[in-house]
């Protein structure tokens, strides 16, 4: 019982760590899911914008500018 709570405590620390990432991906999904639903070239064109800008920001912050 006690490797398990430990297990849980160390997938709480990841969760709480990347909990805005998750967030944020699942955001930008359902406004993909939206525009997509009114117009279909939209939507891919709205899918890739986030994916660019999630490009920019994951570099920025792997060169440590972001800080």
């Amino acid at each position: 019982m006690k490797k398990f709570c430990q297990r849980i405590g160390g997938f709480k620390k990841a969760l709480q760590r990347t909990v805005e990432d998750w967030l944020a991906a699942a955001g930008a999904s359902l406004v993909t899911y939206g525009v997509y639903q009114i117009y279909i070239p939209a939507g891919w064109i709205t899918a890739g914008v986030f994916l660019l800008i999630t490009a920019v920001l994951w570099s920025r912050g792997m060169a440590g500018e972001g800080q």
